[in-house]
């Protein structure tokens, strides 16, 4: 009896230590930590629009079985419904805000026809996120979110080919754009500050802000039509 009593203390113990998991969770191969509920804006053609922000630390299953932290950031607007949703790395197992500070201080998206789509920049680099779809809620949109990390992890180890956005090479641009003269490391991502559509043409307006602020023109299929430097 004692020694079934202590192996009973023995697993109560080892549970606790396991790290805490959300209940909703649709599938086995990811796995809720945790989530950080905020509030962002998006652009629109009639200005700046108020949308929600979650982002979801999980657990995905790797290739080998083993567990592999990666983040799911959504973003949801409450009027239409839309929603548009990445999933990540994990970057950092302290901070659980690291993809709403990215969001917040250098990417942008903008709400159309009722989609969202979202543009972030990496050195010389552009990426578009098309819209994935409509929700009632928030929380809709997650359990939509996490089920499709999940077949997108089926089998085990796929999720980083889950949403794989559109990349344009801003090819016109040389380094110092991103770097000082003489520079050997490449110092800064460019922050997109303002995304604009232009109706007429049909033509996405991006302004990129690094060492100067860069105005780039897409076409509907995010063609590089033109860039200018207007600062």
């Amino acid at each position: 009896m004692f020694k079934k009593t202590a192996v009973q203390i023995l697993v109560y113990a080892l549970s606790m230590l396991a790290p805490l998991r959300l209940t909703a969770g649709p599938d086995r191969h990811v796995v809720p930590l945790s989530r950080l509920d905020d509030v962002g804006s998006a652009c629109s053609i009639t200005g700046k629009v108020k949308i929600e922000l979650r982002e979801i630390r999980v657990e995905t299953t790797g290739p080998y079985g083993k567990p592999v932290p990666h983040r799911i950031f959504i973003l949801f607007d409450p009027q239409s419904g839309a929603f548009s949703w990445i999933v990540t790395i994990e970057g950092s197992a302290t901070d659980v805000s690291v993809q709403t500070t990215l969001f917040k201080s250098g990417r942008a998206a903008f709400l159309k026809d009722n989609s969202i789509f979202t543009f972030s920049s990496k050195m010389l680099t552009l990426y578009i996120q098309d819209p994935q779809g409509h929700a009632s809620s928030m929380d809709e949109a997650e359990q939509t979110a996490l089920s499709s990390t999940a077949e997108f992890n089926d089998p085990p180890g796929n999720v980083d080919f889950a949403r794989p956005p559109h990349k344009v090479q801003l090819t016109g641009l040389s380094l110092d754009f991103v770097s000082r003269p003489g520079s050997a490391a490449l110092e800064m991502d460019p922050k997109v500050t303002d995304v604009r559509w232009d109706g007429d043409k049909q033509h996405w307006i991006i302004t990129l802000k690094a060492r100067w602020t860069e105005e780039v023109t897409l076409d509907a299929d995010y063609k590089l039509v033109s860039m200018k430097k207007v600062e």
